[in-house]
C-alpha cells in the first residue's frame, strides 16, 4: 500500500466495513498526514486536510481548543465535525463553537446531562425499552434500527428536549432524513423543517417555560466576549436543537445497532455477558470503542505548530480520527479483538476529554446498558435475518458510520 491509495473523502469506503487497513498503514507510516486535495469532491472546496491517525496526537488536539479551533474565523465556521467550511448563517451551537463561548452555553445544559439526572431517566428507559421488546418478541425477528436501537434514543432525548409526544415522529422523521444521502432535496428539507419547527418550538417555550433543556437554553442569557448578558439568537436556538435531537440519538443507535453485530460474531462475548450482568459497563464501554459512533472531528490550526515533526500552519484544517486512535496498537493491546472485559478502555468514543468531551456520554452509556440488558433477560441466538443496510454521509463527509437497516431473528427466552 502507498499513501496514494488513501482517500478518506471517498464515501463508498464509509458505506460498509471502515476502512482500518488505511488507518493501520497511516499509524504506522504517517501518524500525522497532509491529505492531498481531491478534485471530483466539492466538499472539499478543492482543499487538502491533515490527518491525525494515533491516539495520544488526537486526545492532545481535543484538549487543545486555542491551537485546534472548531471555529475557522468570523463569520465561518468548521461545523467541529465537516472537512468543509459552512456559512455561519446557519447557526452555531456547541461543537461549532470554543471557549469561553462554548464553556457558557455547555454550561446551560450541563445539569441536564449530569449522572444525577440521567439516574432519573433510568426507569422512564427501562420502561420504554420493554414496550418497544413486546411490540415484536412473539414474532422472533425484528428490523433492529427502527424498531429499537433509533426509537429508544429518540424518545429520550425527546423527552428531555421537552418535545410534545404528538410531535415526536416527526422530529425523528426530520432527523432520519437530516442523515440520510440518498435524496438531497429531502435532505435539505428537513433540515429546513427542523430549523422551523425548533423556532417555534423555541417561542413556546420562552411564553411558557417547562422543566426541561430546551426551556432553560431559549430563556438564558450569555455572557458574551465583552461580559455583555445576551440571549442566543433564532439560528443558535435552532441549531442547538439540531445538535441535540440528531447527536443525542444518532450516536446511540449506531452504537446499539453496530454492538449487536459483534456480538453476533463473538458469541463467547454474549453468553459471558448474559450470565454476569456485572460487566454491562465494561461492554458498554467496549461496544463504544469498537463501533467508533463519530469517525472523526474536524478542527482548524489557529496557529503555526509542529505535531511528529511535521509543521501544521494556522489556517490549515486537521481531522481527528477516533476511529484510528480507538484501533492504537499502542494504547490498546489487541484491539482488533471485542473483548467486554477489557481494561483499561479509556477510548476516543466521546472525544477524548477537552471541552468538546460529548455532553451526552452518561445518557449513551445508560441507554446502551439498559437496551443490552433488556435484550439478553428475553432474548437469545440472535442472527442476521437479511441485509445489513448501512449508510454514510456527504453532507458532513464520512463523519457518521451508521446503519439505515439490521434484520435479526432470536428465540425468544422464558420471562
Amino acid at each position: 500500500m502507498q499513501l496514494e491509495d488513501i482517500d478518506l473523502s471517498k464515501l463508498a469506503s464509509f458505506g460498509g466495513d471502515m476502512p482500518d487497513h488505511w488507518f493501520t498503514f497511516l499509524r504506522e507510516e504517517a501518524p500525522v498526514w497532509f491529505h492531498p486535495p481531491v478534485d471530483d469532491c466539492p466538499e472539499l472546496g478543492g482543499e487538502g486536510f491533515w490527518v491525525f491517525s494515533k491516539y495520544d496526537d488526537i486526545r492532545s488536539a481535543n484538549r487543545d481548543s486555542r491551537t485546534f479551533s472548531a471555529e475557522t474565523g468570523p463569520g465561518r465556521t468548521g461545523g467541529g465535525i465537516m472537512l468543509r467550511d459552512v456559512d455561519q448563517a446557519l447557526g452555531s451551537n456547541m461543537i461549532m463553537t470554543d471557549p469561553p463561548k462554548q464553556q457558557r452555553m455547555r454550561q446551560l445544559v450541563n445539569i441536564g446531562f449530569s449522572p444525577r439526572a440521567v439516574r432519573r431517566l433510568e426507569h422512564y428507559t427501562r420502561a420504554l425499552t420493554r414496550e418497544r421488546i413486546d411490540g415484536f418478541l412473539a414474532r422472533g425477528e425484528c428490523e433492529l434500527v427502527s424498531e429499537l436501537a433509533a426509537e429508544v434514543p429518540l424518545q429520550v432525548i425527546a423527552e428531555i428536549l421537552g418535545v410534545p409526544a404528538s410531535d415526536r415522529e416527526k422530529v425523528f422523521t426530520w432527523t432520519n432524513k437530516a442523515l440520510d444521502d440518498s435524496d438531497d432535496d429531502d435532505r435539505m428539507n428537513a433540515y429546513i423543517q427542523m430549523y422551523a419547527y425548533a423556532s417555534e418550538l423555541g417561542q413556546e417555550k420562552k411564553d411558557r417555560p417547562t422543566d426541561d433543556i430546551f426551556s432553560r437554553v431559549v430563556a438564558a442569557e450569555i455572557p458574551d466576549e465583552n461580559g455583555t448578558p445576551v440571549r442566543l439568537n433564532e439560528f443558535e436556538i435552532a441549531s442547538f436543537f439540531q445538535l441535540i435531537a440528531t447527536g443525542g440519538s444518532e450516536t446511540t443507535r449506531n452504537a446499539i445497532t453496530g454492538g449487536l453485530l459483534a456480538f453476533i460474531d463473538h458469541p463467547d462475548q454474549l453468553e459471558r455477558l448474559r450470565s454476569d450482568r456485572a460487566l454491562l459497563p465494561k461492554a458498554t464501554d467496549e461496544i463504544l470503542r469498537w463501533t467508533s459512533p463519530v469517525n472523526y472531528f474536524r478542527r482548524t490550526a489557529t496557529r503555526d505548530v509542529v505535531v511528529r515533526d511535521q509543521t501544521i500552519r494556522a489556517g490549515d484544517k486537521v481531522s481527528l480520527w477516533h476511529c484510528s486512535g480507538n484501533r492504537d496498537e499502542d494504547v490498546f493491546r489487541d484491539p482488533f479483538r471485542f473483548d467486554i472485559t477489557r481494561s483499561p478502555n479509556d477510548h476516543l468514543a466521546f472525544g477524548g476529554g477537552g471541552a468538546h468531551y460529548c455532553l451526552g456520554a452518561n445518557l449513551a452509556k445508560m441507554e446502551i446498558e439498559i437496551v443490552y440488558d433488556e435484550m439478553l433477560n428475553r432474548m437469545t441466538e440472535f442472527e442476521v435475518a437479511g441485509e445489513i443496510e448501512r449508510f454514510y454521509t456527504s453532507w458532513y463527509l464520512n463523519v457518521f458510520g451508521g446503519y439505515q437497516r439490521l434484520p435479526i431473528r432470536f428465540r425468544t427466552l422464558s420471562d
